[in-house]
């Protein structure tokens, strides 16, 4: 419908009527004289008036507040699908083995995987299985078919690789108890000598200290005592 002018006395008015709704609005305007000499509503100061109260123009139609509102919502509400659309054709589909392929897999299973160890057996793997199976088998779907079906995973080189790591701690440890021990004996033995020369022991006893070996913690302290004891001992003889 678009803009109309008003006809009468008075102050100059045009009426401006939403082309969805019909709805009609009255503004205050000035007039000019057109090229046929008519008297028309300037219509850009009508435009901004209208503009300013949330009206608008679309594609040369009037929509008033209201109507524009509801264009407004359903275009976004239409983008918003599409890019959900967008979103959802750009995933792809997550592949699934085919039920021929469950059976080949299942079968690879029983041959490489010990039940009663809950284990695979040698080398091998969810991997390994998988490149045996071939036609583009997932190792995923050989994890999902043995966790289900079969057991753990794991495999018997890598228990007896954990069992070697072990038994080598074991005799590791043993093997640091035994240079402990003999380290300790050695300090005793250093902290003897030195007393029987005349060394720190037995300046701390004629103090009233409370004598002690060198603990072995303190090497540095032991190299400190054990030379004071040689120079006493070579003064002496």
């Amino acid at each position: 419908m678009g803009i109309k002018a008003i006809d009468g006395k008075g102050v100059n008015r045009a009426a401006v009527i939403c082309d969805i709704c019909m709805r009609r609005e009255v503004v205050t305007c000035d007039y000019h004289r057109s090229k046929s000499q008519e008297w028309t509503p300037n219509e850009g100061q009508i435009r901004r008036k209208i503009t300013a109260q949330g009206w608008s123009e679309v594609k040369g139609a009037h929509h008033c507040p209201a109507c524009e509102a509801k264009r407004k919502a359903v275009n976004s509400a239409k983008r918003e699908a599409k890019v959900a659309e967008t979103k959802t054709a750009s995933v792809p589909a997550i592949r699934r083995p085919t039920p021929e392929q469950e059976v080949d897999i299942i079968v690879a299973l029983s041959s490489a995987y010990d039940r009663k160890a809950k284990r695979y057996t040698g080398q091998e793997t969810d991997a390994t299985v998988a490149e045996a199976v071939g036609g583009g088998c997932m190792p995923g779907w050989v994890a999902e078919i043995r966790a289900a079906k079969f057991g753990p995973a794991g495999n018997e080189e890598a228990e007896a690789i954990r069992s070697e790591i072990k038994r080598i701690g074991d005799e590791t440890g043993k093997a640091l108890a035994a240079l402990t021990a003999r380290l300790d004996a050695l300090y005793r033995a250093e902290d003897k000598r030195v007393r029987s020369q005349g060394g720190p022991g037995a300046l701390a006893g004629a103090t009233g200290a409370q004598p002690g070996r060198i603990s072995r913690l303190e090497p540095s302290r032991h190299g400190i005592h054990a030379r004071a004891g040689y120079e006493q001992a070579a003064q002496i003889e």
